[in-house]
C-alpha cells in the first residue's frame, strides 16, 4: 500500500480516480503526501492523503485501489499504471464512506 500511494504524490491527471458526477473542469490535482500507518488495533490502518484539492470521491477511489494492492489483488506498480491510464474503470472500487473523514483544511 505504501509503495502504491507513493506513486500518486505530485501533480497528475487523476481521471482514473474521479468519481461519477464530478464536474471539475480539470482532473489535474497535486498530492503533497500519501501515507499509510498501522495501529495497535488488529486490521486497523489509516491512510493520510494531503493535496491542493481533490476530485469528487478521489480519495475514496484511491483508498479502494491501494487496499486492493495491500490485499495482493494487484501489485503496487499497478497503482501507477492505473493513474496513467486516465480511465476510471481501471481503478478499484471506491472505499465505503464510513471511517473516512476530512481532518483539516489549510490555506
Amino acid at each position: 500500500m505504501r509503495e502504491g500511494l507513493s506513486q500518486l504524490v505530485g501533480e497528475h491527471d487523476f481521471s482514473s480516480f474521479r468519481g461519477q458526477g464530478c464536474n471539475a473542469i480539470s482532473p489535474v490535482r497535486t498530492i503533497f503526501r500519501a501515507e499509510v500507518a498501522r495501529h495497535d488495533v488488529p486490521g486497523l490502518v489509516s491512510i493520510d492523503v494531503a493535496g491542493a484539492g481533490f476530485l469528487r470521491h478521489m480519495v475514496r477511489n484511491i483508498v479502494g485501489t491501494v487496499v486492493n494492492a495491500g490485499k495482493g489483488m494487484h501489485s503496487a506498480e499497478r497503482v501507477g499504471e492505473i493513474l496513467r491510464a486516465r480511465d476510471r474503470s481501471a481503478a478499484g472500487v471506491n472505499a465505503p464512506p464510513r471511517g473516512l473523514f476530512l481532518w483539516r483544511v489549510s490555506y
